[in-house]
């Protein structure tokens, strides 16, 4: 003991302080407050010289006078003498049930008339409280039936980041021999947990029972006694190896008692005071102290080597499986429109999951799994796909497309006959639009014709070698395909019927009828019911010309149709022919109708009078009134300016939710995604109006956009911490210049494109406010740069010449540069010292602001820098325009050391 504290302690006894009060006030500990007291009480007992020989010795009185010796001849004990005593019963009782003592207080007033204050009661019931040491039971186990497994903290590594930190140490123990397994990792997620496991299980070269583990997130998802939830990983990871989860309970770490003393063992001996440059090495010394140490020693429980258990408890380990585990990822997925889900930009089916289902998606190496969320089992199972756009659809579960599947439009061709299997396969040969449209329209063909009606035609003649286009496609679609009645051939306006029955021997096609149906696409939007009136003006062979020339065109068309289907190749003939053949018709009457569309249509060589239509179709007419109604309406003044075409026009669209979110997603409106169906259940809540909905929509977007712009800002920046003024304790050093820091924060001097220099003792808060006003700089949108002085300056130093411009590049644009702790390091480089000077003379021509904290006083920089001249040029740019701040006092750091000594020494 110290001195003073010694003086303290006796002074106190001297002035009749009681033992206890003195360790509440010094923390001194009882029993040496006990020994000085009997000291001092000796020393005064102590026989004392008076100077003469001839006078007896006297012994003077002790020091308080002692009381008179007690005439009872039996000292009760101090609960005896309570005023509660007479109590005793009823108050055990109530002490058992749990009653505090102001409770029993209460009652004893209230129901026996106590007269007693109630620090007697409290006294009294305290010492009915002595409660027994708690008891545990020992247990013991089997060889191979029981491991043990936790976390705990490895000893500081070099991190990939340039920094000492403590990794996780994983421990797992055979609960019989106590032979552990020790390995330290960065991270901890699901898979690294249940490779770790892995990893254990071959290095004792095999399994036990079951694992007993805490209730970590990697391990168990929901605690429970008796049915835990586990993480889907490592319970298909322990089914793999036949092992079973036994977690402990919550907060009942007594459980685990052999893994928790392991860790305490790694970390109190072989890793305390120890530094590792690597991951691997710090492996490594555990994998050899394990062997060489903590294998070899004898256990204090067994009084047996450990090494030897375990040779005994290897025989008793279940065998490990020839594969290993195939570990994957797991993941939520709806099914789309198309009954697939999207993985990694590839889509898988995923029937017989209904549309719209969430399926859970297992993610192997090589494969994937879909499966039921809640049930787990199985539905598809699917090889990954190694491309992006991948489609692993099968054709049976597709929707009919003709653009896409022309085999099926080929196979019921070739039921009905080689004549439409020859017309399908020009159509199918055919590329782009043309092909998709003539596709469409002979899947509508071949699914109007029965192959029986078809079983007596004849063969025909190969097809031509061009293309067959969409008329000749349409052609198929509007002619009748019906057998005609009491007869099993098909009717004879179908254009297959008359190749069919084409001459072998002639060269030419035969003349078609006038009467057929147009297909042409340019015929097609005339051949609609029209009037033909004579003008009152001329003469009605004038509708007669018109009337021929009509059909010469017709007639025309569809000879080059013929050529088509398989005729031979047209020459100048058949022109004139079919023109002939038109001039031969009969004219129309006038006030007639006539449709470019006829139905009765006649063989080759025979003539069909048209009969004259009196009537238009009532389709037009309904058109017809419908356009004049529309003509009589009074039109209103329309704010839209733009001119559509009439098949152009805006039309009103109505989205699911599904699509929403997906148009929402290609426009990169995450903050809208994210809060649609949060605002739609608010809007109809509080019936806002469509403008506040909106703008609430658009304001959640604005906030994800900041938030993401100021954490990749943070990231860029290199700042460690979101530091702030409003934690800082300012009242520990109160000549710390306080208002000339929260002036520093608001960001004036950065407007000004001055600097600050942040000079004083270590610790004193200079980094902290540094970090704080570069925070603050951050959030107001700023380019912030921070880093270490030292380092960073040796890094631009030690960079090549040509990739120094580049190294400096984003230093020198930064609207705000930290340096933190400049010249920390006893003496800076050469290359270091131009770089900074470098630095802050570009910085002082565009005027943009620097902020540099130090340890050293100005006077001093020329010896760390090594050259008067080039400190003089630095401080003259850097002092000129900028703000000096001088921080005195004591250390926080210290502080802080000191007040974790005072909890771990004294808990109370």
């Amino acid at each position: 003991m110290k001195p003073h504290q010694k003086s303290t302690v006796v002074t106190l006894l001297q002035n009749g302080v009681s033992q206890r009060e003195i360790w509440r006030k010094t923390g001194i500990d009882r029993k040496t407050i006990r020994k000085l007291a009997q000291e001092t009480e000796a020393e005064a007992n102590s026989p004392m010289a008076t100077g003469s020989p001839g006078l007896a010795v006297q012994i003077p009185p002790p020091w308080p006078p002692a009381l008179a010796p007690d005439p009872s001849p039996l000292r009760l004990p101090a609960h005896a003498r309570s005023a509660c005593e007479p109590h005793r019963a009823w108050i055990e009782a109530q002490v058992r049930l749990g009653r505090n003592a102001m409770a029993i207080y209460q009652d004893l007033v209230d129901r026996f008339g106590f007269e007693g204050r109630y620090n007697s009661v409290k006294r009294f019931c305290r010492a009915l409280r002595t409660q027994a040491p708690e008891q545990f039971d020992r247990l013991e186990f089997l060889p191979g039936e029981e491991a043990q497994v936790d976390y705990g903290e490895g000893a500081p590594t070099l991190h990939p980041s340039g920094r000492y930190r403590k990794p996780r140490l994983f421990v797992m123990t055979l609960r019989y021999s106590r032979r552990s397994y020790r390995q330290v990792v960065w991270k901890s997620s699901s898979q690294v947990w249940a490779w770790l496991h892995e990893q254990a299980f071959r290095y004792f070269g095999g399994c036990c029972q079951y694992v007993v583990l805490d209730n970590l997130k990697e391990g168990v998802i929901r605690p429970d006694i008796y049915e835990p939830q586990l993480n889907r990983l490592y319970a298909a990871m322990l089914a793999h190896y036949a092992v079973v989860a036994d977690p402990a309970r919550v907060r009942d770490p007594n459980r685990k008692g052999s893994v928790e003393n392991a860790i305490q063992h790694t970390q109190a001996t072989a890793l305390a005071g120890r530094r590792f440059e690597s991951i691997e090495a710090q492996n490594a010394f555990l994998m050899h102290w394990e062997e060489k140490w903590a294998a070899q020693r004898i256990h204090g429980r067994a009084k047996r080597q450990v090494e030897e258990m375990f040779q005994e408890e290897r025989a008793h380990l279940k065998a490990l499986p020839i594969e290993g585990f195939r570990y994957f990822e797991e993941g939520t997925r709806t099914v789309q429109d198309d009954t697939t889900v999207q993985v990694d930009s590839a889509w898988y089916a995923a029937r017989p999951a209904p549309i719209g289902a969430e399926v859970l998606v297992r993610l192997y190496e090589h494969e994937i799994e879909i499966r039921d969320l809640h049930t787990l089992a199985l539905i598809r199972r699917h090889t990954r796909a190694r491309r992006k756009g991948a489609v692993e659809l099968p054709d049976a579960e597709r929707l009919f497309n003709p653009s896409r599947q022309t085999h099926q439009i080929l196979k019921r061709a070739e039921h009905i006959g080689p004549t439409p299997t020859r017309c399908v396969a020009r159509c199918s040969s055919n590329v782009g639009a043309r092909r998709r449209r003539a596709c469409g329209v002979s899947w509508g063909c071949t699914r109007a014709i029965r192959p029986a009606s078809w079983s007596r035609q004849p063969p025909a003649r190969s097809p031509a070698t061009s293309t067959p286009t969409r008329p000749c496609a349409r052609s198929l679609s509007n002619c009748s395909l019906r057998p005609s009645p009491g007869s099993m051939e098909p009717s004879r306006n179908c254009p297959w019927v008359t190749l069919a029955r084409r001459s072998p021997s002639s060269t030419s096609s035969s003349v078609i009828p006038p009467s057929m149906p147009r297909s042409s696409t340019a015929v097609s939007a005339r051949s609609r019911w029209r009037p033909i009136r004579p003008h009152p003006h001329r003469q009605p062979s004038a509708c007669s010309h018109r009337w021929a020339n009509h059909k010469r065109r017709t007639a025309h068309e569809y000879a080059v149709h013929s050529q088509h289907l398989g005729g031979a190749a047209p020459n100048p003939c058949t022109r004139r022919k079919a023109g002939r053949q038109a001039k031969e018709l009969p004219a129309n009457p006038p006030g007639a109708y006539f449709s470019g569309r006829r139905q009765g249509c006649a063989a080759p060589g025979e003539k069909t009078p048209r009969p004259p239509l009196t009537e238009p179709p009532p389709r037009r007419a309904q058109r017809r009134q419908t356009r004049g109604v529309q003509a009589q309406r009074p039109r209103t003044p329309s704010t839209d300016t733009t001119h559509y075409p009439p098949s152009r026009r805006p039309q009103a669209m109505s989205m699911s939710m599904m699509e929403i979110e997906k148009t929402l997603k290609q426009l990169r409106l995450s903050g809208v995604r994210a809060t649609l169906e949060t605002r739609l259940i608010e809007s109809q809540a509080s019936s806002l109006s469509f403008l506040e909905t909106f703008s609430a929509l658009l304001q959640d977007e604005l906030d994800r956009r900041q938030s993401r712009l100021l954490e990749r800002r943070y990231q860029l920046s290199g700042l460690e911490e979101r530091a702030s003024l409003a934690e800082f304790d300012w009242g520990y050093n109160p000549k710390i210049p306080k208002r000339t820091c929260f002036e520093l924060h608001t960001l004036k001097f950065i407007a000004e494109g001055d600097s600050a220099l942040l000079i004083g003792q270590p610790g004193t808060g200079k980094s902290h406010i540094a970090k704080a006003i570069a925070y603050s700089a951050l959030r107001s949108g700023l380019r912030v740069l921070y880093g270490e002085a030292d380092e960073l300056l040796a890094n631009l130093a030690q960079g090549a010449s040509a990739d120094k411009r580049k190294l400096l590049k984003p230093v020198i644009d930064a609207d705000l540069l930290v340096l933190d702790d400049l010249f920390l390091a006893r003496h800076l480089p050469a290359e270091a010292a131009d770089a900074l000077q470098s630095i802050l003379h570009k910085r002082y021509k565009l005027r943009r602001s620097s902020l540099i904290t130090s340890n050293r006083i100005i006077e001093d920089w020329h010896k760390f820098l090594g050259d008067a001249a080039l400190t003089t040029a630095i401080l003259d740019r850097l002092l000129h325009r900028s703000v000096l701040l001088e921080f005195r006092g004591k250390s926080y750091r210290l502080k802080e050391a000191a007040s974790r000594l005072a909890k771990a020494t004294h808990p109370e």
